[in-house]
């Protein structure tokens, strides 16, 4: 199944949507802009959202009316599904704060949290000794490179300088020598450092584990490391069988590369305003940016308009 999935993603067929249009439309409080996209093919049943760039501004804040648009979302009966690159403590507090009851697809789809059970349903971490010598290559390369090392919802380094992450208000659970934290298989690793030198890590760890870990990006400064198999596209499509939601009914919304699949795969495509180029170039829609409350704008146009 997996491996079938990867194989679609990579053909042109993957959209199967009618040529994108300018429509000029403007929507509730957000600013005017031109929305690239005719109406979504079926009624949108459930709604993947990234975090970072996406739903929360800059300041990491929600702006109102995206709150009042997902929550009018959930009170229809929408599933509202943060896609994040971020582990669960750091989404709990956003998806009490949006009144959601859905799981939600952390670390870009290694883990499938159920929030209120607080229960892994899916896991999938790199072998523990892989984990150690791709931290001595880094270390080679600049020894001050800060690590995270994240184990489920639990957050490990050897030296601790301040947060290490977007969004991040916590601190380690564990600091200590690196046997003693990858003694098990570890969810992500998490290079932080400048971006020429994120760069020459990134490629090295791809010459030397290129078949055995992903490396997805969202920020220059960060070097994120999974399981080879680690897919926002591959959780949400778990997530969509979960719920019994077919793919046309599905609704994506991010702004980085790592969101690209996730936006490819999806019924309805949509990018903010600020996403990359590339990403834009994939989506269905392009809405307000993440400070104007592009999502809000999406929901509202896209999924309630509709019902």
């Amino acid at each position: 199944m997996l491996e079938k999935f990867k194989e679609f993603l990579k053909t042109p067929s993957a959209h199967g949507h009618a040529p994108r249009q300018t429509v000029a439309l403007p929507v509730g409080d957000y600013p005017r802009m031109a929305l690239h996209a005719p109406p979504p093919p079926a009624r949108i049943d459930l709604i993947g959202i990234d975090l970072d760039g996406t739903l929360l501004r800059s300041d990491n804040s929600i702006k109102p009316d995206v709150l009042r648009a997902v929550k009018r979302a959930t009170a229809m009966g929408v599933h509202v599904v943060i896609v994040t690159a971020r582990p669960p403590r750091d989404v709990n507090g956003i998806h009490e704060a949006l009144g959601l009851n859905t799981v939600t697809i952390n670390f870009n789809g290694a883990l499938i949290y159920d929030v209120r059970q607080n229960k892994k349903l899916q896991h999938l971490s790199i072998d523990k000794d892989m984990a150690k010598k791709m931290v001595k290559i880094a270390r080679k390369i600049e020894p001050d490179i800060l690590l995270r090392a994240d184990i489920g919802d639990k957050w490990y380094t050897d030296k601790f300088e301040g947060s290490v992450g977007s969004g991040n208000a916590h601190v380690p659970d564990f600091i200590g020598p690196l046997d003693a934290i990858m003694s098990v298989g570890v969810t992500k690793l998490m290079f932080v450092a400048k971006s020429e030198t994120i760069d020459k890590v990134r490629y090295m760890i791809n010459r030397k584990f290129g078949k055995h870990v992903d490396m997805p990006v969202s920020d220059k400064r960060l070097l994120n490391v999974v399981h080879h198999d680690v897919e926002k596209a591959t959780a949400l499509q778990w997530v969509a069988a979960h719920y019994g939601v077919k793919r046309e009914a599905i609704m994506a919304i991010g702004d980085a590369p790592n969101d690209s699949k996730m936006i490819q795969w999806a019924g309805w495509g949509v990018a903010v305003a600020n996403a990359w180029p590339e990403v834009q170039d994939l989506a269905d829609a392009v809405v307000c940016s993440n400070n104007q409350g592009g999502v809000g704008m999406a929901i509202e146009e896209f999924v309630l308009k509709e019902r």
